[in-house]
């Protein structure tokens, strides 16, 4: 069964702390989203010493929404990230990356086709597929994610699928459905509510589909 994986985007340094911490509570994996304000519309923060600190009891991943966000790696992985995820959009030379790097975490947004990455394969680990634009919680998931994830899949059944922006009670039963090894979720965990109780409804929602 796939995994539901909470993700962390704040413009405050006291409430990513305090998701951080809850996060780690009732999921040993954790997406924090790095947006610097230029990729993507909105400032995120990133409490620095929580990451490094999590990162030694949690699987945390670093869905880096920046500008040339090649030249900051190395600096995320000293933070303690397992796994960066890099924005196809956002590299300055993608196909150059691509095809000189091994395990590769890429995100496409809802605009870009999976078949931009089909000739790299065999260098990637990890595919994001955007079922929003980038930056921002709460958006409305994009119908046309479900024909990429099912593309995707088809493609390759290696490769790690994560599926990000407007997962809620009502898609991520077809997001599963179609392929998804890996469900990000934002708001309908942290929106409103308890962050816990949120996790635990998505969680039995998918064991309530699949058995």
């Amino acid at each position: 069964m796939a995994e539901i994986v909470p993700a962390i985007l704040s413009d405050n340094k006291k409430e990513f702390k305090k998701w951080l911490i809850l996060a780690s509570q009732f999921s040993k994996r954790i997406q924090i989203d790095i947006v610097d304000g230029k990729f993507a519309p909105f400032l995120g923060v990133l409490c620095q010493p929580c990451v490094k600190k999590y990162s030694k009891t949690n699987f945390l991943e670093a869905h880096i929404m920046i500008e040339n966000p090649e030249s900051q790696i190395k600096f995320y992985q000293k933070l303690g990230f397992k796994k960066i995820i890099l924005h196809y959009k956002a590299l300055i030379n993608a196909k150059k990356y691509l095809a000189n790097h091994s395990r590769i975490s890429i995100a496409l947004n809802p605009d870009e086709p999976v078949e931009i990455l089909k000739p790299y394969f065999k260098n990637i680990e990890t595919v994001l597929i955007m079922g929003v634009m980038p930056g921002q919680m709460g958006q409305k998931f994009i119908p046309e994610t479900i024909d990429k994830i099912r593309q995707l899949r088809q493609l390759s059944d290696t490769i790690e699928i994560e599926v990000d922006g407007g997962v809620n009670q009502e898609t991520i039963g077809e997001i599963v459905k179609t392929g998804a090894d890996i469900v990000i979720a934002g708001s309908a965990i942290f929106g409103a509510g308890d962050p816990k109780e949120n996790f635990e409804k998505l969680n039995n929602r998918l064991i309530t589909k699949f058995t």
